[in-house]
């Protein structure tokens, strides 16, 4: 998986979309902070340990949705998993 990424972020930096990417630790290294009340509280783990964990992200420069629908399917095949794709706000 980690030759398939490399390749792919490779063609995405060639390509001229390339932003930012990073992977992430695995779950077990998570907590969850929540400061919304007057004291903030601090709990180790995931905030939803049965959900799908993320365990990185791309932040792409495309035309539109479907230049970046189109990357998204290539990353999804190249590390094996689901690829969410969501724009920033207001861009």
């Amino acid at each position: 998986m980690y030759a398939s990424v490399g390749a792919f972020n490779e063609e995405l930096q060639a390509a001229g979309g390339w932003v930012f990417a990073g992977g992430l630790e695995g779950p077990e290294s998570a907590a969850v902070v929540d400061a919304t009340g007057d004291t903030a509280v601090i709990t180790e783990g995931c905030a939803n340990p049965s959900a799908p964990q993320m365990g990185g992200m791309w932040v792409i420069d495309v035309a539109d949705r479907e230049a970046a629908l189109d990357w998204a399917r290539r990353g999804s095949h190249a590390c094996g998993a689901q690829v969410e794709v969501r724009p920033f706000q207001g861009v």
